[in-house]
């Protein structure tokens, strides 16, 4: 944003105005009778911050030693030389510490400032209760002078130099700044929404993997139970098997050994047969005969099956 240029002159013909009235001030701290209004009142702590219109004499002081604090409140305020016993001339300040005093006389234009006020003017007061001063600039806040002219001026001019010079520049700073913040945010803004794009893209890869995973663990049950069932399935019709096989054996070899009982018994028929032809039998021959037969037949395996009968 620019100053217009009839502003601008305006502006600087203020400031040249206010110039004037700059070297006006200085000239008036030179010249106190040209600073303001002045004014009489009675010696009190409102005259603080005001300068003396007309000099003031200080007799409280007279016949005292001048301290080094007080030569620096003096010096200070604005007082350059003070009369001391045994001189006919006003000696300066610093050189008339530590020697007494004759008078002590502040010259117009004096700064009555608080340490003046404190180490001299006070004790004065306090002296002569009702002696009057005559000062111009006084901190009366109701008073009006040229010094709150020049404060005001002073502060508007500055106001001015500053728009003049220094708006520009500060409202430039001012819009890179704001531009620069802009774009920051809208880079924040767009990377919010990357994040927030690549949020749901995760959010929904997760939800995939959780599914996936889920569908696998159910895969892998039902996978797990179909082989277990297999298992079983195998495992019984392998001792089915087996038990078929074992009963056939079993069986096979009951025939065989049915067989082979067959075979002992008709062997052992015969020989009995053949024993019977060879000799006579009487009943104990005949019992006898018959339990070595039994006794063989026993010796040989099992019983013969009932329905098999012997010669």
């Amino acid at each position: 944003m620019n100053v217009a240029p009839k502003k601008k002159r305006l502006l600087k013909g203020f400031i040249a105005v206010y110039i004037l009235f700059v070297v006006a001030w200085l000239v008036g701290q030179a010249f106190p009778t040209m600073r303001g209004t002045a004014k009489v009142y009675r010696l009190g702590p409102e005259i603080k911050g005001s300068h003396l219109a007309e000099a003031f004499t200080v007799t409280i002081f007279s016949g005292r030693i001048l301290e080094e604090r007080v030569a620096k409140a003096l010096e200070k305020a604005g007082v350059g030389t003070v009369r001391i016993e045994a001189t006919e001339e006003p000696v300066r300040i610093p050189n008339a510490v530590g020697k007494r005093i004759e008078s002590l006389v502040l010259p117009r234009g004096a700064h009555v400032n608080e340490e003046l006020w404190n180490l001299v003017l006070a004790a004065e007061r306090a002296g002569r209760p009702d002696v009057e001063v005559v000062v111009t600039g006084t901190g009366n806040i109701i008073g009006f002078s040229l010094d709150l002219v020049l404060v005001m001026i002073n502060f508007a001019g500055l106001l001015c130099i500053l728009y003049v010079f220094l708006w520009d520049p500060i409202l430039e700073m001012l819009d890179k700044r704001a531009e620069k913040i802009r774009t920051h945010l809208d880079s924040a803004a767009g990377k919010r929404e990357e994040a927030g794009a690549l949020r749901d893209k995760y959010a929904g890869l997760m939800e995939g993997a959780k599914r996936e995973r889920e569908e696998l663990v159910q895969g892998g049950q039902r996978e797990g139970e179909a082989e277990r069932q297999k298992t079983i399935r195998r495992a019984h019709e392998e001792a089915q098997t087996i038990i078929h096989q074992a009963r056939e054996e079993i069986e096979a070899e009951v025939a065989q050994a049915r067989r082979a009982l067959r075979r002992e018994v008709a062997s052992l028929s015969a020989e009995i047969a053949a024993e019977i032809l060879r000799r006579e039998l009487n009943p104990e021959d005949h019992e006898a005969l018959v339990q070595d037969f039994l006794k063989k037949v026993a010796a040989g395996g099992d019983e013969p099956p009932a329905n098999e009968k012997t010669d």
